[in-house]
Parts: structure tokens; C-alpha cells; sequence
């Protein structure tokens, strides 16, 4: 690292598509075995409200960390439970999350743009965080992507649909119509856990 480089403001993605490698899609697969082998929930807040592992990693002074989440319970399907895990045993999932993340990691603006809401969904700055084992810092980018396209995909989200909501093609009017309509099917889940 040159002198200057340590002043340098770090990427909201964590790497630069230039960074990700010939190898990205194995950092891809390996993150995605270790967090199926996971289990979710750390505790019930209550019946509607869970604490779990996040599936999107996070970098704490230069380290890779996985944070907990508050998240209410259905929103376990989005990513740890049914219909969200089934996307796991799709061979062209890892493919398909390596190319999304190659494309926004050419423009952090984008790419911030694309995955925030997701981020919002499992990253709470507040949270408490355990270092992960492996520390390689493409995982940032791999587990946001993977978590988005894990929730799009529970949400019945093709892949044409997911690449429209994040900038990458035409239609980009009626992607992100599709993801207002995600989320406003999320949004009775946060009701009814915050309500008790």
C-alpha cells in the first residue's frame, strides 16, 4: 500500500472489478457452502422477531466480520429458509451472482445504489460482529450480491428482472416497480414483529 493509499476513503463494495480476479467465482461459491452450512437464528427476540447471522458480510478496520441481524421472522425466507435457500442448489447461481457483481463493482455509485437496500435489510451498524474465517476482502461484494439476489429470487424475480433492478439493462422502470412491490410485501412482516 503506497502512502497515499492510506487516506484513500474505502469502497462502499469493499473491491474494484479490476480486484475481483479469475477466481471470483470460487470466492462466490465458497462464501455461499459456508453460509448454508450456518445455522440462522442466534435467539427469538419473540415470536416474530428473530436475531440471526447476516448473510452480508461487512469490513471493520481492514477485516472481514459477519454481523447479527434483527430481522422479522419471514424474512428468514428470503434468504436462510424457504423459498430463499432454494436458490442454492441452482447451478447457475454462482455464474449469475459473479456476473452481477463483476458488472457493479466497475462503478461503486452503482453498485451502492443496487445493493443498499439489501444492506439495510441485514447490516446494522450497531450490531454486534464476529470475525469471519476467511478474510479475503471479495467477500464484501460476494455476500451483498448474494444476499440480493437470494431475496429477488424469493420474491420470484427472474434473472432479466434482477439485472433491470440493478441499472444493467432496459426496463429499469419496471424492475424497480418489482422491487417496490417486494418490499411492500416485507413491510406487514416488520409491522407484525414490531407490533407485539
Amino acid at each position: 500500500m503506497g502512502f497515499f493509499d492510506r487516506f484513500k476513503k474505502p469502497s462502499y463494495l469493499g473491491t474494484t472489478g479490476a480486484e475481483l480476479g479469475d477466481d471470483f467465482d470460487e470466492v462466490v461459491r465458497r462464501l455461499a457452502n459456508e453460509l448454508v452450512k450456518q445455522e440462522p437464528i442466534i435467539s427469538t427476540v419473540r415470536d416474530e422477531l428473530v436475531i440471526c447471522r447476516s448473510p452480508v458480510l461487512v469490513i471493520i478496520k481492514g477485516e472481514v466480520r459477519q454481523p447479527a441481524a434483527l430481522i422479522p421472522r419471514p424474512m428468514l425466507s428470503r434468504f436462510w429458509t424457504e423459498p430463499g435457500n432454494e436458490c442454492f442448489d441452482d447451478p447457475n447461481l454462482i455464474p449469475l451472482v459473479s456476473g452481477y457483481a463483476r458488472a457493479l463493482a466497475t462503478d461503486d455509485k452503482l453498485g451502492r445504489a443496487a445493493l443498499r437496500d439489501t444492506e439495510d435489510v441485514y447490516v446494522d451498524k450497531a450490531a454486534p460482529t464476529h470475525a469471519w474465517p476467511d478474510q479475503d476482502k471479495r467477500l464484501r461484494l460476494a455476500s451483498l450480491v448474494l444476499a440480493d439476489v437470494a431475496r429477488k429470487l424469493a420474491a420470484s424475480f427472474n434473472a432479466s428482472e434482477i439485472k433491470a433492478s440493478y441499472g444493467l439493462s432496459a426496463n429499469t422502470d419496471a424492475a424497480q416497480m418489482r422491487v417496490a412491490n417486494m418490499k411492500a410485501e416485507e413491510e406487514p412482516w416488520y409491522l407484525a414483529a414490531l407490533e407485539k
